[in-house]
């Protein structure tokens, strides 16, 4: 499985803080603080996995899902909400899984792992439960 993933948070030290857990977990963490910015990543970076928090400057989380599934349908995508309430409009959006902040580190890397492995694949996951 391909250990890249791109956390897309416009708060840089949550994205600091997810990329130190998913490092601690054997993956290769790069960050964007927007969606323009992960969109333009994702052409040259190419990762499993894209965490997105519903809440950026710009485009919300959503819309980002929406865009990424379109143009890069093997790519899998973790939403993550500080509300939970928005859970559904993010799996409708096209997220492969949904974690509510705060973020369990083991959980975190556990549902990337997973989702991951589904976009590639090698399992069959889905989260819509939670």
């Amino acid at each position: 499985m391909n250990k890249t993933l791109l956390v897309i948070d416009d708060d840089a030290a949550v994205r600091e803080s997810l990329g130190e857990v998913l490092q601690l977990g054997g993956f290769e963490a790069a960050g964007a603080g927007s969606a323009e910015e992960a969109m333009a990543m994702l052409e040259y970076l190419q990762p499993a996995v894209v965490i997105v928090d519903y809440h950026l400057t710009g485009i919300n989380g959503a819309e980002a899902t929406r865009q990424i599934r379109a143009r890069h349908p093997s790519i899998a995508v973790l939403a993550i909400s500080a509300e939970r309430q928005r859970r559904d409009e993010l799996l409708d959006a096209g997220a492969s899984a949904f974690l509510p902040k705060p973020i369990d580190a083991e959980v975190l890397i556990t549902t990337a792992s997973r989702i991951g492995q589904c976009r590639a694949g090698e399992a069959s996951w889905s989260s819509r439960s939670g």
